[in-house]
C-alpha cells in the first residue's frame, strides 16, 4: 500500500503559538504511521518556516529546530522544498491557531501551490476568523448574536475618551474586550466597570487593530460540531462548564480544572434540535466547509 506524504505545519506567527505546538503533538501521535509519511514543518515566531528531519515527539508539545540548512522554500508548481530537493507533500494539515493561520493566509497560499489541506478554505477561513464581519453575516441570515461595537486602535489613538465614552453609553456593565481576530481567548477582557476600561483596551489592541465589545451574558455555554461540505451535519452538544470568572487562556489551557466539559449536554430536546439547525445556518453562512475540504 503507498504511504501518502502529509505534511504538519504548526507554531506561526500568532500569540497562540504555544497553543499550536500542543495541538501539532497531539495530531502527529494519533496520525497513521502505516498509512502516511509524517512531514513536520516547524514556524517560528518571526515567520521562518523549518523542515524537522528527525523530530522527536514525546512530551505534550513540539519543538521548532531552527537549522538554516532545513529552511523551507515554497515553489508554484514544485511545493515544499528543502535545499532544493521536493518534499513531495500530498496533503498538509495546517494545525496553525489564530492570524497567519486560521485567516485565510496560509490555506490561500495552499492554494496557489495546489495542495490539498485539512480545514475550511480561503473564505471561510477568513470570514470565521473575523468575529465582527462573522455576526454582521449572521444577522443578515436573521440568525440570533449578541450585541456588538467595534473600534480601531487608530480611533482609541486619537480620541480615548470619546471611545470610552461611547462603550459606556452603549452598554451596561459587565462587558467584554476582544481583538476582533484571535482566538483562544487572547487579548479577552471582562470589564465590570469604567475605570477598566482603558487597561482592557489597551491589552485588545496589542494583538489587533480593531476590538469587539460585547455585553456579558449571563448563560451556559454550549459548542456545537458541524463537519461537511454540501450536507452538513452535526455531533452531540456539549457544555462548558469554566471554573473561573469566563472561559479565558489559563482556563482553557493552564489549568487542569478550569472547566468541566459535559458532553453531551443535558437539554431538551427539542432546544437540541434548535441549537443544531442554527449552527448548521452559522456554518453554512460563512461557507466554512470542514476537514478535507480539497482533493
Amino acid at each position: 500500500m503507498n504511504r501518502y506524504n502529509v505534511a504538519i505545519l504548526y507554531g506561526g506567527k500568532s500569540g497562540e503559538h504555544d497553543i499550536s505546538l500542543m495541538s501539532a503533538s497531539s495530531v502527529e501521535k494519533h496520525l497513521d504511521k502505516n498509512r502516511f509519511n509524517v512531514h513536520l514543518i516547524g514556524i517560528t515566531m518571526s515567520g521562518k518556516w523549518f523542515y524537522q528531519p528527525d523530530y522527536k515527539n514525546t512530551n505534550d508539545t513540539l519543538d521548532i529546530e531552527e537549522d538554516e540548512k532545513n529552511i523551507i522554500s515554497i515553489i508554484p508548481g514544485k511545493g515544499f522544498t528543502v535545499n532544493n530537493t521536493d518534499l513531495n507533500i500530498d496533503f498538509v494539515f495546517p494545525i496553525l491557531h489564530g492570524t497567519y493561520g486560521e485567516d485565510g493566509t496560509v490555506q490561500g497560499l495552499l492554494d496557489l501551490i495546489n495542495i490539498p489541506y485539512a480545514g475550511s478554505g480561503l473564505d471561510g477561513s477568513f470570514m470565521a476568523m473575523d468575529k465582527e464581519f462573522a455576526k454582521i453575516l449572521w444577522q443578515n441570515r436573521g440568525l440570533p448574536v449578541v450585541p456588538f461595537i467595534s473600534f480601531k486602535k487608530h480611533q482609541y489613538i486619537t480620541n480615548p475618551s470619546m471611545v470610552i465614552s461611547e462603550i459606556s453609553n452603549k452598554f451596561d456593565y459587565p462587558l467584554f474586550i476582544k481583538p476582533v481576530k484571535a482566538g483562544s481567548s487572547v487579548g479577552v477582557s471582562r470589564v465590570s466597570c469604567q475605570s477598566e476600561l482603558s487597561e482592557a483596551l489597551e491589552k485588545a489592541f496589542t494583538f489587533d487593530l480593531k476590538v469587539l465589545i460585547e455585553p456579558a451574558v449571563n448563560a451556559r455555554e454550549i459548542e456545537c460540531s458541524v463537519i461537511g461540505n454540501n450536507s452538513p451535519q452535526t455531533f452531540s452538544l456539549g457544555e462548558i462548564a469554566p471554573s473561573h470568572e469566563f472561559y479565558d487562556y489559563e482556563a482553557k489551557y493552564l489549568d487542569p480544572n478550569g472547566a468541566k466539559l459535559i458532553i453531551p449536554a443535558q437539554i431538551d430536546k427539542a432546544i437540541i434540535q434548535e441549537m443544531k439547525k442554527l449552527a448548521i445556518t452559522a456554518y453554512s453562512t460563512l461557507k466554512y466547509y470542514s476537514w478535507f475540504y480539497k482533493y
